[in-house]
């Protein structure tokens, strides 16, 4: 029987594993603030809204690795600090989602917190991915990380709800420590990437908005992170409906049929 929300027990596996690592990721964590304050100009944390379980949204807590103010979906190296390229590489940005978990919003293992527009291009299977809380790491984390297409992750994410049990999530843990010493998938995204292809598509909406006189030039944010907000304030400014072909881009269904399957059943 398939699970289509957290197993019995994973708030308290939660629990555990966070009194656990409380003591050394606040030395961690301590030390990260440090070097981020004082490496750059800017808060030491960066917050933002993400989609949760059932989609519910909360915002969550990451240090802050790019110079302050900026924070486009795929970032130049050189918008990075040299602190930031340096937790990045080590997943250390990530350690104040500990306090997420510590509150609920979030689990140890679990889907990666998205953006709220990606959710809403999901299909009916894809946002089973959803039936859990996000998590700090998760199969796809283990897996490949950036280097995966989209709709990979997503299907890894939706194997994770299939599979999930107290065995996987320890497992899944052990093999994040391992990935994060080997590097793998920490950089980059795939250029045909989906969140990149809707990015352009509604870039390219608002450009067609400002030379047809509907919107003004300095409305439009082009590296604004929730690209949907460009296209929000062309609904609200335009007087006709501009529709390119390429405009809506939904997250397809990826191929990917055997998914880390040796691995997977020697932890079930």
């Amino acid at each position: 029987m398939l699970l289509e929300g957290p197993y019995r027990g994973k708030r308290i596996l939660d629990l555990l594993l966070l009194a656990l690592v409380a003591i050394p990721a606040g030395i961690i964590g301590l030390v990260c603030a440090i070097a981020v304050r004082c490496s750059s100009k800017g808060p030491v944390f960066f917050r933002q809204e993400r989609a949760g379980l059932h989609g519910r949204p909360f915002r969550i807590w990451k240090f802050r690795t790019m110079a302050d103010g900026i924070n486009p979906i795929f970032p130049d190296q050189c918008e990075i600090t040299k602190v930031g390229a340096v937790l990045r590489r080590l997943s250390l940005d990530e350690l104040p989602q500990l306090i997420n978990v510590a509150t609920g919003e979030m689990s140890i293992v679990g889907p990666r917190p998205t953006l709220n527009y990606q959710t809403e291009r999901y299909n009916e299977n894809q946002r089973r991915r959803l039936a859990v809380k996000p998590g700090l790491t998760g199969l796809a984390q283990i897996s490949g990380r950036n280097s995966l297409t989209w709709p990979e992750r997503i299907n890894f994410d939706v194997r994770y709800v299939e599979i999930q049990s107290p065995k996987v999530d320890l497992w899944l843990v052990v093999q994040t420590f391992k990935a994060i010493l080997s590097g793998e998938g920490v950089h980059g995204h795939p250029a045909d990437d989906p969140l990149s292809v809707v990015h352009a598509a509604e870039s390219a909406v608002a450009e067609v908005a400002v030379e047809l006189g509907v919107l003004d030039v300095g409305a439009v944010d082009p590296r604004a992170t929730d690209v949907g907000a460009n296209e929000a304030v062309i609904d609200l400014r335009a007087e006709r409906t501009i529709e390119p072909a390429d405009a809506d881009v939904t997250i397809a269904e990826s191929g990917v049929a055997d998914i880390r399957s040796a691995d997977i059943r020697e932890v079930l």
